[in-house]
């Protein structure tokens, strides 16, 4: 339940957290006696930019810390932290790891320099204790794809439950702009967030760590250094799944208009399966078909897209399957009730003669992305010329990121642009994810988000089918 986060909303940032754990329930990090002090292992000064420094203690035992450089903003750049932790996988091999606040105490960091604040935009109640231990996920600048971002916001905000970590949402530099226009904000926690250079990209066992795009591979694939998130890989699946899972069920709080329409988007699609007032409902079953700059798996596609036939051949067979190609008239009639959905990025598929013959139907009709050659003839018929943006932008053969970014978000419209193409791939989400059964291509983000939506048991019994290559559920393609 959102009861067990706290979502702190200012004008240019949120910060979420979960539920802390008191400082009994840690188990310390500390390996080294009470007055162990540690000493600089190479030239007895600190680097002149952030990064993995190497340390000694009193006898002679190796160790590392992670420097995070004095007057900087906070987040850092991506490539900055994903570079911390490539050295810390050399520089920290075979060394224990000194925590910030411990290096600070007993060893050569500054406790006390002109470290990178929260802001005056995000004001902190310094009579709340700060947070035992956190995770803090950054969303970036450069997060082009909502669905990948939102996979490993889940998976984090799993991690963060699973260690005992109070959670935390950085959204500041987000290319969709402020969290809290597309998700519920839950209420506040009583534990406050700890100073930003305290807050680590690596190793795992950090007491405040950071996760974005750039690091996500260190904090979540079995080759992160020093501890290893995930067990062997037959059982990895399952084991991220579980996060992203416990992430979804927590944090997938559309805003309540959006989440109202979605509702009643479904209820609506849903009145249409009944052959008769008295029978029961055939199936609802989603399309997600990601087309753009994201190109499928299965090499003969690898350069081009999945045919529209397999999904609705995959469809088809769903339902064929659900029946067992029974001949009773009324499984026939719920056969035949049975009604497809898309959900797609490319506009174009809606008047696909294949889709058009199948009564495939939008997911939502809300929000629709639309090609250029759509919205200038709406111009015109409108008699209006544009006003807020340079050019019309279309969506011609689908998402595409380069395009995203040509929607200037700090120019005016230009965020609008992007909030309607989150929102909008939103709510596709929420009413594809509530069919009854999915078809999508496994290397779209959307398709293996849908599987975490539709939960780990329907994944598992087919429910959710991937038509890109033989592969089943991966939360890392």
């Amino acid at each position: 339940m959102l009861s067990r986060l706290a979502l702190y909303n200012t004008a240019t940032r949120q910060v979420a957290a979960s539920t802390p754990v008191s400082s009994s329930a840690i188990p310390s990090s500390h390996s080294s006696a009470r007055d162990q002090k540690y000493t600089i292992a190479v030239d007895g000064q600190l680097p002149s930019i952030s990064g993995p420094v190497a340390l000694t203690d009193d006898g002679g035992r190796r160790k590392w810390t992670v420097y995070i450089k004095p007057g900087q903003n906070f987040p850092l750049k991506p490539q900055v932290y994903a570079d911390i932790c490539s050295k810390a996988e050399t520089s920290g091999k075979g060394a224990g790891f000194v925590d910030v606040a411990e290096a600070e105490t007993r060893g050569p960091l500054p406790g006390d320099a002109d470290f990178a604040t929260w802001g005056a935009e995000s004001p902190i109640d310094s009579s709340l204790p700060i947070c035992e231990r956190s995770l803090t996920y950054v969303l970036e600048a450069a997060d082009a794809g909502f669905g990948t971002s939102l996979l490993q916001l889940w998976i984090a905000y799993g991690l963060a439950q699973k260690e005992g970590r109070a959670f935390f949402i950085d959204d500041s530099n987000w290319a969709y702009g402020k969290y809290t226009t597309y998700f519920s904000a839950p209420p506040p926690l009583p534990c406050r967030r700890p100073s930003t250079h305290h807050i680590l990209p690596c190793p795992r066992q950090a007491r405040h760590l950071l996760v974005s795009s750039a690091t996500a591979l260190w904090s979540f694939s079995s080759s992160t250094p020093h501890t290893s998130l995930l067990p062997s890989r037959p059982s990895l699946e399952p084991h991220l799944y579980t996060l992203a899972r416990t992430g979804y069920t927590a944090l997938f709080h559309l805003q309540p208009s959006d989440a109202s329409y979605a509702s009643t988007r479904l209820s609506t699609l849903r009145s249409t399966l009944h052959p008769t007032p008295s029978s029961a409902p055939g199936l609802l079953v989603g399309l997600h078909i990601r087309r753009g700059d994201r190109h499928p798996l299965e090499y003969q596609y690898a350069h081009s897209y999945i045919p529209l036939d397999s999904y609705l051949s995959s469809a088809r067979s769903l339902i064929q399957e659900t029946y067992n190609g029974t001949a009773h008239p009324s499984l026939l009639a719920q056969q035949t009730a049975s009604k497809l959905v898309i959900a797609s990025d490319d506009p174009d598929l809606r008047s696909a003669g294949e889709l058009q013959a199948a009564g495939a139907q939008n997911a939502q009709t809300l929000i629709l992305l639309a090609s250029k050659a759509a919205l200038d003839a709406a111009a015109r018929a409108a008699g209006k010329e544009k006003t807020w943006v340079d050019s019309t932008v279309g969506w011609e053969g689908g998402f595409y990121r380069d395009i995203f970014f040509s929607l200037g978000g700090g120019a005016q419209g230009g965020m609008q642009l992007r909030e309607y193409v989150a929102r909008a791939y939103l709510l596709d989400l929420a009413v594809v994810g509530g069919a009854d059964r999915v078809v999508c291509a496994v290397s779209a983000a959307g398709c293996r988000v849908l599987g975490v939506m539709m939960g780990w048991d329907r994944v598992r019994g087919g429910e959710w089918r991937n038509v890109d290559g033989e592969g089943g559920w991966d939360a890392l393609v």
